[in-house]
């Protein structure tokens, strides 16, 4: 029969705590010589999804963007936004260091300070992803996008997009992200095709684009009458000018493109 002792080790006291087991031959089994050498466990956030893992993502920039200054000022669009993002940080415990607000055209990320102001954070690690709610408030351009998603694998940070539920640390959500992108502005070029073709069909039609003229027809027959007597458009527009004239908006200052735009619509 096999006999298992135990041993007290050295300088230890007395109680079933310190025993440690022994070996039929009485010697104490050595200790492995790698595990004195382990590591504590380095408890970093790892949120799983379903293309891969994002490791060590911690620290996260909300962007919201609209297009319109009058969305801007209402305030619901954005705040709609920051909520899913929000929402998002919460559930994957990141840690919100900036929510960015920008009201401008989505067409490019050019001519974009906010967003540019973020990217640069980003680059600095000051956070480490940038999050929108949608792939469109990012861009509508595939050569930004791509251009974006290039500039985040090369420094090291991520990008995310709550719509399409994919991020830009795995090559998967990568390719996804890059054909929403693709979508997206086949989507603007064919509502710009169809909106050009309805444009044109209702000119051959006869059908007056663009506001209805509200300028006097006694004052577009003087301009027309002038310009036709060899008067240039900048000295008609100062004449109306000195005699306050409203424009056909409304408005008090007269230009040479204003009298042009005029007489372009006579002719």
């Amino acid at each position: 029969m096999t006999t298992i002792s135990l041993q007290r080790p050295a300088g230890g006291h007395s109680g079933g705590s310190g025993l440690i087991p022994a070996s039929s031959s009485g010697k104490t089994p050595k200790t492995p010589p790698d595990a004195a050498l382990q590591k504590p466990i380095n408890h970093r956030l790892y949120t799983i999804r379903s293309f891969g893992i994002i490791r060590g993502m911690t620290k996260a920039i909300i962007y919201t963007r609209v297009s319109t200054s009058e969305q801007g000022e209402s305030g619901l669009g954005l705040d709609a936004q920051a909520a899913l993002c929000n929402d998002y940080c919460v559930r994957n415990r990141l840690k919100i260091v900036e929510v960015t607000t920008e009201v401008q055209s989505g067409k490019s990320t050019r001519r974009r300070p906010v967003l540019a102001s973020a990217l640069e954070s980003l680059r600095k690690g000051d956070a480490d992803v940038l999050i929108a709610s949608n792939v469109s408030r990012l861009s509508r351009s595939i050569g930004d996008l791509v251009g974006l998603i290039s500039e985040a694998d090369k420094r090291g940070y991520s990008v995310v997009a709550l719509d399409t539920g994919l991020d830009t640390s795995t090559p998967a959500g990568r390719m996804v992200f890059q054909m929403l992108g693709v979508a997206a502005e086949y989507e603007r070029a064919m509502t710009s095709d169809r909106t050009k073709k309805a444009l044109a069909r209702a000119k051959a039609k006869g059908t007056q684009l663009g506001r209805r003229a509200s300028l006097p027809r006694d004052v577009v027959e003087r301009i027309a009458a002038e310009r036709a007597s060899g008067r240039t458009l900048a000295a008609i527009a100062n004449d109306l000018n000195s005699e306050d004239v409203a424009t056909g908006q409304g408005g008090a200052q007269w230009y040479p493109a204003t009298v042009s735009k005029i007489l372009s619509r006579v002719s």
